[in-house]
């Protein structure tokens, strides 16, 4: 999974969502899915649900790892490149409020009141 997503990052390609961190209720080993599985896989033991002050640092520390690895696919990327994915992700989102805007008929005159 990792040379796949570095790879599909540094060609702009879409990516699909990773599920970074699906825990099970009775705890489990969580292994980093964006780390070189031919280094050294950041590896974290969960808690149990029940544990919640654990389970909120262990989220907190997982949070900051793949923000890490962000940074490092932000790096890989020029000035020009991110700037245009920044924009793109810009109009989506204009597009998408268009058009939630459009189907539910939202600031239109109330018809009711003629």
């Amino acid at each position: 999974m990792y040379s796949k997503l570095v790879e599909d990052t540094t060609k702009k390609n879409i990516i699909e969502e990773v599920k970074v961190f699906t825990p099970s209720e009775h705890g489990e080993l969580w292994q980093c899915p964006f780390c070189d599985p031919s280094k050294t896989v950041y590896k974290l033991a969960v808690p149990p649900a029940k544990e919640t002050e654990r389970l909120y640092y262990i989220k907190k520390m997982i949070r900051e790892h793949v923000e890490l690895h962000q940074r490092d696919l932000l790096s890989k990327m020029d000035y020009k490149d991110y700037d245009k994915s920044r924009a793109e992700s810009i109009k989506r989102v204009r597009l998408w409020i268009t058009g939630t805007i459009a189907d539910r008929k939202l600031y239109e005159e109330n018809p009711l009141h003629e």
